[in-house]
C-alpha cells in the first residue's frame, strides 16, 4: 500500500509540472511574441521595386494666392502695404510723393475693404504704363472687358476707361453693402494739369487713374 501510494503522488506531481491546466478566468496572460519553431521554414520577402512610384489621389501643394492690397484690401493689408500721410485730415491719403502729391488719395472704404481710390503717377506717364499700373492695383486674375476715349463731357472733360472684371474680387466684394457679384472695377484715366480745370486728355501724359468698385459708364462722363 505504501508504494502505491507513492506511486500515485509521483504521477500528481508530474501532471502539476507538465501538463496543461486550464487558466481561471481572473489570470492575467501576457501578450509574448510568438516565434516558429525552429524547424518552420523562413519565408522572405521580396525587395521593393525601384522604379518609379505613383501616389494615388494626393494633390501636389499649390501656391497660395498673393493678399489682395489695392482694391478690395483688407484695411489691415491696406495699411500694412501703404504709408499714411498724417498731414491729410481723415486717413485717406497715403505715400510717398509723387510730384508733390501723395500717390494715394481720395481712399475709400466699406465693410472694411478699400473699394476706391486716385492713384497719382508721375508726370509724362503713357497709357499703356498707366494702364499697367492700374491692372496691378487688382488681383492677377483681372482682365479688362471694356476700354475706349470718353468725351468731351458737358464742362469740356475728356479722358479715357477701362472696365476690368476678376473673380477674386467677386468673392471678396460681394458683401451686402459693396454687392460687386461680379468683380467689376470701373477705372478712369486722366491728364490733371494745375489751375486748369478741365485738362485734355492726353494719352502721353496720364498723371491721375481713379480706381471704384463699379463699372466706368461713357456715357456719364469724365
Amino acid at each position: 500500500m505504501a508504494a502505491a501510494a507513492a506511486l500515485a503522488s509521483l504521477a500528481i506531481l508530474a501532471t502539476a509540472c507538465g501538463g496543461s491546466p486550464a487558466a481561471t478566468g481572473g489570470e492575467a496572460q501576457a501578450h509574448a511574441t510568438i516565434r516558429p519553431p525552429s524547424s518552420a521554414p523562413t519565408t522572405t520577402r521580396p525587395a521593393p521595386a525601384t522604379g518609379p512610384s505613383t501616389t494615388v489621389g494626393v494633390t501636389a501643394p499649390t501656391t497660395a494666392p498673393a493678399r489682395i492690397v489695392g482694391i478690395g484690401a483688407t484695411s489691415g493689408n491696406w495699411d500694412a502695404h501703404h504709408a499714411l500721410d498724417p498731414q491729410v485730415p481723415g486717413g485717406s491719403a497715403f505715400g510717398p510723393k509723387v510730384g508733390g502729391q501723395d500717390e494715394y488719395t481720395a481712399v475709400t472704404a466699406s465693410d472694411g475693404l478699400v473699394t476706391s481710390f486716385v492713384l497719382t503717377l508721375p508726370d509724362g506717364t503713357s497709357q499703356a504704363a498707366a494702364e499697367r499700373q492700374a491692372l496691378a492695383q487688382l488681383p492677377s486674375d483681372a482682365v479688362v472687358s471694356a476700354s475706349g476715349p470718353v468725351g468731351p463731357d458737358a464742362v469740356g472733360n475728356t479722358c479715357y476707361y477701362v472696365n476690368a472684371t476678376s473673380a477674386r474680387l467677386a468673392r471678396v466684394l460681394s458683401t451686402p453693402s459693396i454687392g460687386d457679384t461680379r468683380g467689376v472695377v470701373g477705372i478712369e484715366l486722366a491728364t490733371n494739369a494745375v489751375g486748369v480745370a478741365a485738362a485734355p486728355y492726353n494719352p502721353a501724359d496720364v498723371n491721375s487713374v481713379t480706381l471704384a468698385t463699379e463699372a466706368f459708364v461713357p456715357s456719364n462722363g469724365c
